[in-house]
C-alpha cells in the first residue's frame, strides 16, 4: 500500500482591526508539503507475518507581512534598515491607551518539521503463543524562525509630556503627544539565530499473548526506549552550566578594592571545548515491562489486572543564550527629564549582533542564563490496574477497578542562583537579623565591567553578592529529574445494553492526584501537594430511550400513517456530569497564618 497526500492552507487574519501597514496580520501558508506512507504486509507462512511500514511527514508554516512596509521611506536611517531582521515589516508600536499597531511579537515567522518513521514488525503464531516483535524508529527535525517584532518594538507613554518628570501622576501627560514628539519611553530590536533541531528515537520491542488455559490469558511484553539527546545543526545551543570553573571576569575585578575576590560559573556551549553536541546525556536504561492477565471465574465474571512502564518522549532543547541578542532603546539619560534618542534614529550606534559561543563563560553576564540539567533522565510512569467485570440480569454489565500510576523522574525547574537560606536569615528580624541587611547598597566589584545591566553600577544590593554566582541574576536549572506524581482511583462503570428501547451508561471515579514541586528555590527536596487538576469525585451518566411511538412500537403502531410517521422514531438522550471542584491556588505574595480551608464550602 502506498499513499501520498498534500494540502495547503492559506490564511489572512487581522487581530487589531487596523487597516494598512498597522494591522496585526497573520498572513501566510500552513502546508503539508509531503505526506508519504508505504506499507507492505507479507505472509511468509500461515503462522508468520511480516509488516514493514515507512512514512515521511513534512509540514511548513510560512508567514510574511501582508502589506509591505518601506522602512527607508518611513524615515529610518539606511544603516539601521540594513540590520533589521525583516525591514519590510511595520514596527510594533504600543501607545498607552490606544490599540497596539503592527504584528504581534509572539507569532512565528517560519516553522518547518520533517518526521521520518520506519516500523518493521513480525508476528509469529506458535501453538498457544502469539508473539509480536519489531522496531519503532523516528527522526524528527524542526526549524523555527520567530523574529518577534522583526522591525523593532517601541512603546510611547506619558513619560516625556508630564508636568513633572519626577512625579508619575495620572493627571498630566499624553502618550499620543509623545508620539508626535518622536520620544518612545522604551523599545528594542532582537536579532536571533534560528535553531535547526534534530531528535533521534528508536525502540525495539517484543510481546507474547499466551493462552495458558481456557480460562486464563497472560500478556507479557518488553520494550527498550532510546531517546538520543537533541542536537542543533550548527551547535547553536547551550550545553549546560559549569559551576566549578573560574569565570574570566574575575581577572578584571579591581584587586586593590576587592583583594582575592573570585567568582565561578558560566554557560557552556554544545560542541565547544570538548562538550557534547547535545545539552543532555543520552539515557540508555529506559527498559519497559508490560504484563497483564485475564481470568474467567465463570460465565458471568472475569478478573483482569495489568502492570506496565511507559516512558515519555521529551522535546526540550534548552536555550540559545549567545545566539540571540536584544538591543535596547536608550530613552533617557536624566531619569526622564529629556529624551536621549528619537524615533527617526532610535539606535544611532547600531544593533548588537549575537556573539554566539565567542564569549564563552562571559556569555549573559548580569542576566539570567537558565540551563538544562545535563544529567536529565527520561520521565516514565508505572501504571497498574486490577478489576472485576460481572454480567448481571437484564443485560447489565458492571465493571469495578482500582487504577493507579506512579510517575517518576518528572521534570522540575528550580532556582540555581538563589540567595542561600542562611544568608536570607541575616535579614530576618524574627531570627535576630537586620531587615535592611540584604537591601543595603555596597561597593560593586563588577562596576563598569558588565555594561547594559544593573550590575554595571558603582554599588549593588548586598543580597546580589551573596548569591552563589553573583555575576548573574537569579536563574534556574530546568529538567531536574526529581518530580513525582501519584494517582489512585476507584473506577466503577455500569452499562445496560439496548433492550425495550432503553440503553444506559454510567461511570463514577473516586480519585486523588498528588505531585511533587519546589515551593522555594532554597528547598533541598520538593514538597508533596495536590495537583491543580485534582477533582476527587466525577459521575457521568448517559441514558438513552427510544420513545414507544410508531411502527412496531407499543403506541401508534397502526392507524393514521401521517401521525405514525410524525410521532415515530424519536429518541430521548440525557448526558450529565457531576464533578467536584479543583484546588484553589495560593497567590505567591500571601503568607499562610492559619488553615485556609472553609468549614462549609459552597
Amino acid at each position: 500500500m502506498g499513499r501520498w497526500a498534500w494540502n495547503d492552507f492559506v490564511q489572512l487574519t487581522n487581530n487589531n482591526g487596523l487597516p494598512g501597514v498597522a494591522g496585526n496580520y497573520r498572513y501566510g501558508s500552513k502546508a503539508n508539503k509531503e505526506n508519504v506512507v508505504i506499507d507492505s504486509v507479507v505472509t511468509i507462512t500461515p503462522t508468520t507475518l511480516l509488516n514493514i511500514r515507512a512514512s515521511m511527514n513534512h509540514w511548513v508554516g510560512d508567514f510574511k507581512p501582508y502589506v509591505p512596509f518601506d522602512s527607508l521611506g518611513f524615515g529610518f536611517p539606511k544603516s539601521l534598515v540594513n540590520q533589521l531582521p525583516r525591514p519590510t515589516a511595520f514596527p510594533l508600536i504600543t501607545i498607552d491607551g490606544a490599540t497596539t499597531m503592527g504584528q504581534s511579537s509572539g507569532n512565528s515567522d517560519y516553522e518547518g518539521s520533517a518526521i521520518l518513521s520506519a516500523v518493521p514488525n513480525l508476528v509469529l503464531i506458535r501453538g498457544k503463543h502469539t508473539i509480536k516483535t519489531g522496531l519503532d524508529f523516528r527522526q524528527t527535525r524542526n526549524a523555527l524562525i520567530q523574529l518577534g517584532a522583526a522591525a523593532g518594538s517601541y512603546t510611547f507613554s506619558r513619560t516625556f509630556t508630564r508636568a513633572d518628570y519626577l512625579v508619575q501622576d495620572l493627571l498630566s501627560g499624553v502618550a499620543a503627544a509623545s508620539v508626535l514628539l518622536g520620544d518612545p519611553s522604551s523599545g528594542s530590536i532582537s536579532t536571533i539565530d534560528p535553531p535547526a533541531l534534530q531528535w533521534l528515537y528508536f525502540a525495539p520491542w517484543i510481546q507474547d499473548d499466551f493462552k495458558a488455559t481456557r480460562r486464563l490469558t497472560i500478556n507479557f511484553g518488553f520494550r527498550w526506549d532510546v531517546n538520543m539527546g537533541v542536537t542543533e545543526r550548527y551547535n547553536r545551543i547551550n550545553s549546560g552550566f559549569n559551576a566549578d570553573v573560574v569565570n574570566p571576569i574575575s581577572e578584571q575585578i579591581d584587586k586593590t578594592k576587592f583583594p582575592g575576590y573570585t567568582v565561578k560559573g558560566g554557560l557552556t556551549f554544545a560542541g565547544v571545548g570538548g562538550s557534547s553536541r547535545s545539552p543532555v546525556d543520552t539515557d540508555w536504561n529506559n527498559l519497559q515491562i508490560r504484563i497483564g492477565a485475564a481470568y474467567r471465574l465463570n460465565e458471568q465474571t472475569v478478573l483482569r489486572g495489568g502492570y506496565g512502564t511507559f516512558y515519555q518522549n521529551p522535546t526540550s532543547f534548552g536555550n540559545q543564550f549567545g545566539f540571540s541578542q536584544t538591543t535596547s532603546y536608550v530613552a533617557t539619560l536624566d531619569s526622564g527629564r529629556t529624551s536621549a534618542n528619537k524615533i527617526d534614529n532610535p539606535f544611532p550606534d547600531g544593533l548588537i549582533p549575537p556573539t554566539g559561543a565567542s564569549l564563552g563563560l562571559r556569555t549573559f553576564l548580569g542576566q539570567a542564563p537558565n540551563f538544562l540539567n545535563t544529567n536529565f533522565n527520561i520521565p516514565y510512569v508505572h501504571q497498574f490496574s486490577f478489576g472485576v467485570q460481572r454480567q448481571l440480569p437484564g443485560n447489565i454489565l458492571v465493571d469495578a477497578s482500582y487504577v493507579g500510576s506512579r510517575s517518576v523522574q518528572q521534570s522540575l525547574t528550580k532556582g540555581f542562583n538563589a540567595i542561600p537560606l542562611e544568608a536570607m536569615n541575616l535579614g530576618n528580624p524574627a531570627l535576630g537579623g537586620d531587615p535592611n541587611y540584604l537591601n543595603a547598597l555596597v561597593p560593586n566589584p563588577f562596576a563598569g565591567l558588565i555594561p547594559g545591566t544593573a550590575l554595571n553600577n558603582a554599588t549593588v544590593a548586598r543580597s546580589q553578592l551573596l548569591r552563589p554566582f553573583p555575576q548573574f541574576n537569579n536563574f534556574s536549572i530546568q529538567n531536574l529529574s526529581t518530580g513525582r506524581l501519584w494517582y489512585n482511583a476507584l473506577q466503577i462503570a455500569v452499562s445496560k445494553r439496548y433492550s425495550h428501547g432503553l440503553a444506559f451508561t454510567a461511570s463514577y471515579t473516586f480519585s486523588k492526584n498528588i505531585e511533587d514541586e519546589y515551593l522555594n528555590d532554597q528547598d533541598l527536596t520538593p514538597t508533596r501537594t495536590l495537583t491543580a487538576f485534582d477533582t476527587p469525585h466525577r459521575l457521568a451518566i448517559g441514558p438513552s430511550y427510544e420513545l414507544p411511538f410508531g411502527k412496531g412500537r407499543r403506541f401508534l403502531s397502526g392507524g393514521n400513517a401521517f401521525l405514525r410517521g410524525l410521532m415515530g422514531g424519536w429518541q430521548l438522550t440525557v448526558t450529565a456530569t457531576f464533578q467536584s471542584g479543583a484546588p484553589m491556588g495560593i497567590p505567591t505574595i500571601v503568607y499562610l497564618i492559619g488553615d485556609p480551608r472553609l468549614e462549609n464550602p459552597t
